[in-house]
């Protein structure tokens, strides 16, 4: 997309799609992946989150 703006880059992100080396690689159209093979996580308060 050559543009570091979310506006530009996500709907391309959007339609990235393919056979990765362990998983399949999607995103969802806010730049998530679909299926993501790890989660990372903070801890907020004493409680472990998701890290978004």
């Amino acid at each position: 997309a050559n543009s570091a703006d979310p506006k530009v880059y996500l709907p391309k992100l959007a339609e990235v799609n393919y056979q990765g080396v362990t998983a399949k690689v999607a995103f969802e159209k806010d730049g998530e992946l679909k299926n993501p093979a790890m989660t990372l996580y903070m801890y907020k308060d004493g409680k472990k989150v998701p890290l978004n």
